[in-house]
Formats: C-alpha cells, sequence, structure tokens
C-alpha cells in the first residue's frame, strides 16, 4: 500500500509541513518503507526554501520515530528526484516486500 502526502508552500505564508525536526518516538514501523522526496531546487518554477530541511527530518521521524531501519528509507533530493528516480526507488521498495511503503514529497506537489 501507497501512501501519498502531498506537501507545498507554493502560496504558503508558514511552512505546511508538521515540525518533525524532533520526531516523536512512536514505533510501528519496523516492516514498513518510505521514499522522502525533498525538492527544494527548481529550474523553471519558484524555489521551495526549507524542502531540503522538510525531507531530513521525515527521514529522522521514519528512522528514529517509526523505527525504520535506515535501509528502508530512500532519500532523493533536488536532481536526484526524476520521475524516474522516484519511480524506481518506490518500486524497490513495494518489490521487498514490506509492511507499508510511504512516499513523502516535499516540494512543488501535483
Amino acid at each position: 500500500m501507497l501512501f501519498l502526502l502531498t506537501l507545498s508552500l507554493a502560496f504558503a505564508a508558514e511552512p505546511l509541513w508538521p515540525d518533525l525536526s524532533s520526531p516523536p518516538s512512536v514505533g510501528g514501523g519496523s516492516s514498513d518503507a518510505a521514499v522522502v522526496v525533498a525538492i527544494e531546487d527548481y529550474d523553471f518554477v519558484s524555489d521551495i526554501p526549507g524542502a531540503r530541511q522538510n525531507g531530513e527530518d521525515w527521514y529522522r521521524y521514519f528512522t528514529s520515530g517509526r523505527g525504520m531501519s535506515v535501509g528502508n528509507v530512500k532519500v532523493l533530493v533536488d536532481g536526484q528526484a526524476t520521475r524516474e528516480d522516484i519511480e524506481a526507488a518506490s518500486q524497490e521498495m513495494r518489490d521487498a516486500g514490506m509492511g507499508r511503503c510511504q512516499q513523502r514529497p516535499s516540494g512543488h506537489s501535483e
């Protein structure tokens, strides 16, 4: 099962994403996987300041807060987050036979 959370700051005065800089320890994610997509630097639309940091915060939340294995959390940043890379990372996590696969985009989202 793939979960998608759409986050965007295009027209917001304050960040729309939660503060995960000190993630709560909730556990329950040891058999899960995640793909974190953090795009801050765009070529043809306005940049999203803070998107990289938000991606790092999600990584910490998944590994420290949810207890996911470091190997089960893929992080794609800026130029690493092409459509092909996102699809490949998502497929890799699904093929690994994990419990749930979560995808967390940070930046402009459709």
